[in-house]
C-alpha cells in the first residue's frame, strides 16, 4: 500500500479515536480522505437511523438497513467530463450504514482499499458514539436540535400530565399542530381520539355547525342528525387552530363549553361533552382584544398555559437537522438517494424561512422530486433561496456556456472558480485549502487551464 494511503488511515484512525462530535468527526475525515488520496467533492452520508437501532430491537434495525440497500456494493461510475464518482458503503458487522462518495481524475486499487478501510472506521465510531452525540433530538414528528425547541418540548410534556387548557403561539409554519399532538399522545386522553379544526379554514356560516353539530330539520338540508367536532372529541382533545380567526358570536359558544363543558348544537338541546382544548394562533391575540375582536374572558381563560414556538430563523441549529429528515422522508417516498452539498446547506441556513418548517419542507421534496443528480447542489436552489450568494465551490455557469456540452461546462465552471479563489489567495496551498483540493491537483489545473498565479 502506497506511504499516502497508510498516512490517510493513521490520520483517520487518529480522529475517530477522539471525543469530538459525530460531526466534527466527519468534516476531519473527508478533509483527511482529500488531502491524502486524491480525491475531492467527497461526501459522507449516514442513514437516519432512529434511537432503538442501539437497543438492539431488530424492527428498527430492519427498517434502517432496508433504506439504504442501494448502497449494498461498491461502485465506480465514468462519468462524461472524465471524472469518476466512486461509491463505497460504510458498514459495520455486515449492516449497511450509508456511503461515502468521491469524485477523482484517477483510481488506483489502494485509493479503494483506504477508502473502504476509512468508510469501516465510520461505520465503527457512529455506532459507538451514538445518535445522542449527534444531538438529534426527537419527540414523535418534532425532529430538533435547538435549546429553543428543548424548552417548547418540556413545556408541552410538563402540561400535557394535566388537563389545562393549553394555548400555542407561533408564526405560520412552525409546527404548532405537532406540538399538540405531542401534548395529546402525552396526556391522560391518549386513547381517545384527537379532533382538529382549522378556524380559518370554513367559512364563518358553516363553522358553528362544524363545531358543534346540527339536529335534524335545524335549517333547509340538514336531513339528518350531524355530531361536531366536539362531540366527537369527547373524552379526549379538540384542537382549535387559528383561533384567532374565529368571529366573535362563536367565541361565546366556545367559551361557554370550556366553562360548562356543555355545548348546543344548531336546532338541538345543550348536551355535556368531556373535551380537553388545544387552542393555536399565529396572532397576537392581545391586540385583537384591544381591538375588540377577539372576547377577553375568552382569552384569559385560553391563556392557561402558553407555549410559545420560535420561528425557523430563530433556532437556525435546527435547519441541518430538518433537512436531512427531509431528504430521508422523501428519498423514501420517491425511491430515491438524493443528498445535499455542504455550500447548498448553507445557504439554506442562512435563509430567513418565512414560511418556517412548511416552507422548508416544500422545498426539500420539491429538489428530491425534480433532482437528477446524487446531490443538491448550489446551482438546484431557487433565486430567491439563494440571494445572489454563490459558493466558491459551485459557481453556477453563465448564459454564455449552458449550451454548451456537459464536459466543457464543468471545465469552464471549474476554470471560473479556481481563476476567482486564486486571485484572493495568498499562496497556493491558501487556494487549494479553499476549494477542497490538494495543492498538487491545484498546480495540475492551473497548468491544464493556462492559469498564472500572481501572488
Amino acid at each position: 500500500m502506497e506511504r499516502n494511503s497508510l498516512k490517510c488511515i493513521w490520520r483517520v484512525a487518529n480522529i475517530i479515536s477522539t471525543r469530538d462530535s459525530f460531526d466534527n468527526i466527519l468534516s476531519q475525515v473527508v478533509y483527511t480522505i482529500e488531502s491524502e488520496l486524491e480525491f475531492f467533492h467527497t461526501h459522507v452520508k449516514i442513514l437516519n437511523f432512529s434511537k432503538k437501532f442501539y437497543s438492539g430491537e431488530e424492527d428498527e434495525r430492519r427498517k434502517s438497513i432496508e433504506s439504504g440497500k442501494k448502497f449494498h456494493s461498491e461502485d465506480i461510475i465514468d462519468l462524461q467530463n472524465g471524472l469518476k464518482l466512486v461509491i463505497v458503503p460504510v458498514r459495520f458487522e455486515g449492516r449497511d450504514l450509508g456511503f461515502i462518495s468521491s469524485l477523482s481524475e484517477a483510481v488506483s486499487d489502494d485509493m479503494i482499499k483506504s477508502l473502504r478501510i476509512c468508510a469501516t472506521m465510520i461505520g465503527i465510531c457512529f455506532l459507538l458514539i451514538g445518535r445522542e452525540k449527534i444531538e438529534i433530538k426527537k419527540f414523535g414528528d418534532i425532529v430538533y436540535k435547538s435549546k429553543a425547541m428543548d424548552e417548547v418540548i418540556r413545556s408541552a410534556l410538563r402540561v400535557a400530565e394535566s388537563d389545562a387548557t393549553v394555548l400555542i403561539l407561533g408564526e405560520s409554519g412552525v409546527g404548532k399542530e405537532l406540538v399538540a399532538e405531542l401534548i395529546h399522545k402525552n396526556s391522560p386522553r391518549k386513547d381517545k381520539p384527537l379532533i382538529k379544526i382549522n378556524c380559518a379554514g370554513i367559512p364563518d356560516n358553516l363553522l358553528e355547525s362544524e363545531l358543534f353539530g346540527y339536529r335534524k330539520g335545524a335549517f333547509t338540508g340538514a336531513t339528518f342528525d350531524k355530531k361536531g367536532k366536539f362531540e366527537l372529541a369527547d373524552g379526549g382533545t379538540i384542537f382549535l387552530d387559528e383561533i384567532g380567526d374565529m368571529p366573535l358570536n362563536l367565541q361565546a359558544k366556545i367559551l361557554r363549553a370550556m366553562q360548562n363543558k356543555e355545548i348546543e348544537p344548531v336546532g338541538g338541546q345543550p348536551k355535556k361533552v368531556d373535551v380537553r382544548i388545544i387552542a393555536a394562533t399565529n396572532k397576537k391575540l392581545e391586540e385583537l382584544v384591544k381591538q375588540g375582536k377577539f372576547r377577553e374572558d375568552l382569552y384569559y381563560r385560553l391563556f392557561v398555559v402558553p407555549i410559545y414556538i420560535p420561528p425557523l430563523r430563530e433556532r437556525k441549529e435546527d435547519i441541518y437537522i430538518l433537512v436531512e429528515n427531509f431528504l430521508d422522508k422523501f428519498n423514501t417516498k420517491y425511491k430515491k438517494s438524493v443528498s445535499i452539498s455542504k455550500s447548498a446547506m448553507s445557504i439554506l441556513e442562512n435563509y430567513h424561512w418565512p414560511g418556517n418548517i412548511r416552507e422548508l419542507e416544500n422545498l426539500i421534496e420539491r429538489l428530491v422530486i425534480t433532482s437528477s443528480d446524487l446531490f443538491i447542489s448550489h446551482e438546484s436552489l431557487p433565486d430567491y433561496i439563494k440571494s445572489g450568494e454563490k459558493p466558491v465551490q459551485e459557481i453556477v455557469a453563465s448564459d454564455e456556456i449552458v449550451n454548451t456540452p456537459l464536459g466543457d461546462m464543468i471545465e469552464e465552471i471549474e476554470k471560473r472558480a479556481i481563476s476567482e479563489v486564486i486571485s484572493k489567495a495568498k499562496n497556493l496551498s491558501e487556494a487549494a485549502k479553499k476549494l477542497g483540493i490538494t495543492r498538487r491537483q491545484l498546480e495540475w489545473r492551473l497548468k491544464k487551464y493556462k492559469i498564472q498565479f500572481k501572488g
